[in-house]
């Protein structure tokens, strides 16, 4: 009898704690991903290297991993919340140990790092309201302006019959001391789009708020207003973004900066039986070397996903054909030049993006059902006035600060192909050459004459399990 209440008790027990359980729905997602490069002539961190790099005219090889893991729990239609968790190595052989830097020998390492944390939920009672508070990703149009994480708040508004999405957002980037709000950092931005038929139109604002600087009194008060579009007109697929970025550094000992420049990026494609053919453009300014204020298109945040996320070409923006994405983006001249920031950049929080543009024409061909193959060429020119975005050459008679105008960067080529090995596993493979043109060279200081570096080129794989 005893042994028959004891059973009870503890089945009874453990409905209790399953029960709540049961009314959860758990789901997972992510990738693994297994990358590596091989190149010359480019410094991964810093573009084109100059005569003093160790870097200048040698190869480079290194292997790397990425994993991201995204765990779902929801409660309800109305409800869940997200732990988002991801882990790198930046090296496979690393010596660097703890977070984002999984890959030292003998492994068991400390580095699982929390990308997201958040609630989601709609607001009662069932308005087409939904709120994400916490750790989030804070996107707009990623591919070329915001991709970042951190912690804020944001609203998605859907109203119908017409489907206008309205997203206002807050970010906290900086917090300084609790008791006052003098010298924290603020994003505050709200994007709108709206489908049209075949297309979806857009626009969006990004105001940051930056008062006094960690190491100074200095204040910044930065805005970027951007448009774009995406969808079809008739048989072509096409995107389009336009942004400008506009502001002012206010200096307590210096003259204040005001900061300006725009971008605009169009690709259009068309598909025929197992072709795909396609254009594409970009333009962004450039700084003017010959004055204070600070003309060059400019990113809200250096580390900021946009630079790295973009594979339009792969010497110049640092990943394409499926290979871009990992913990170190390729190497590229303009991925970690957004990625590292620019030292004329007036703000300590953003990253000049701008000083190039570029026509590509582009294809690709299925093959077989497992294999896609496809081309590139573009035309890369400079937009810096008085000075070059990537180099630093010097005009004769080479005076200390009279720095060469170039506007020619190259011709780059790229190759690629997408193997699919399994329904959830590919290999992509990219290899890129950039004919150099004048605006790489850069002054060396040894010679006290211009110096032109190789071709650079790189080999780029990216292993991809998504789950």
């Amino acid at each position: 009898m005893k042994k028959g209440l004891l059973v009870l008790i503890i089945v009874g027990l453990a409905g209790a704690v399953a029960a709540p359980a049961m009314a959860i729905d758990w789901s997972a997602s992510g990738y693994i991903r297994i990358g590596s490069s091989y190149y010359k002539n480019i410094d991964e961190e810093d573009g084109i290297p100059q005569p003093t790099n160790a870097a200048y005219n040698e190869e480079n090889a290194w292997v790397q991993t990425r994993a991201r893991l995204k765990i779902k729990v929801r409660a309800n239609e109305d409800l869940y919340g997200v732990l988002y968790f991801e882990m790198d190595s930046e090296r496979w052989g690393e010596s660097a140990t703890g977070g984002g830097h999984i890959g030292v020998w003998n492994a068991d390492q400390i580095a699982v790092e929390v990308k997201n944390v958040y609630i989601d939920f709609r607001v009662p009672p069932k308005l087409p309201i939904w709120m994400r508070v916490g750790i989030q990703g804070f996107k707009i149009r990623p591919n070329v302006f915001m991709d970042m994480d951190g912690p804020g708040v944001t609203a998605r508004i859907k109203i119908d019959p017409i489907k206008l999405s309205i997203t206002p957002m807050w970010f906290k980037r900086y917090e300084g001391v609790d008791h006052t709000q003098a010298d924290d950092q603020d994003f505050y931005a709200i994007d709108l789009n709206l489908p049209i038929g075949p297309v979806k139109v857009g626009s969006y604002f990004l105001w940051d708020e930056v008062r006094q600087y960690t190491s100074s009194q200095d204040d910044g008060h930065f805005w970027w207003l951007g448009a774009y579009s995406d969808g079809m007109l008739g048989p072509v697929k096409y995107n389009l973004d336009l942004s400008y970025s506009g502001g002012t550094h206010d200096f307590d000992a210096a003259p204040d900066i005001d900061v300006e420049g725009w971008l605009i990026r169009v690709a259009a494609e068309y598909a025929w039986n197992k072709l795909n053919v396609g254009v594409g453009g970009w333009y962004s300014s450039g700084d003017d070397r010959d004055t204070t204020d600070f003309e060059g298109y400019a990113l809200p945040e250096p580390r900021s996903g946009a630079p790295s996320t973009n594979d339009d070409t792969l010497i110049l923006m640092g990943g394409w054909y499926g290979t871009a994405g990992m913990n170190d983006d390729g190497p590229s001249f303009a991925g970690s030049y957004g990625r590292y920031g620019w030292p004329t950049c007036p703000s300590p929080t953003g990253a000049q993006f701008g000083g190039f543009w570029y026509l590509r024409v582009f294809a690709d061909y299925q093959l077989f059902d497992w294999l896609k193959v496809g081309g590139q060429i573009a035309y890369i020119g400079d937009t810096t006035d008085d000075g070059d975005t990537f180099g630093d050459s010097l005009e004769a008679p080479f005076g200390p600060t009279d720095y060469d105008d170039n506007n020619e960067i190259g011709w780059e080529f790229d190759i690629g192909a997408s193997i699919k090995i399994y329904k959830n596993l590919t290999y992509n493979l990219a290899f890129g050459y950039l004919i150099a043109g004048d605006a790489l060279d850069h002054w060396n200081t040894s010679t006290s004459t211009n110096a032109s570096g190789g071709d650079p080129w790189a080999f780029i794989t990216r292993l991809e399990y998504k789950f």
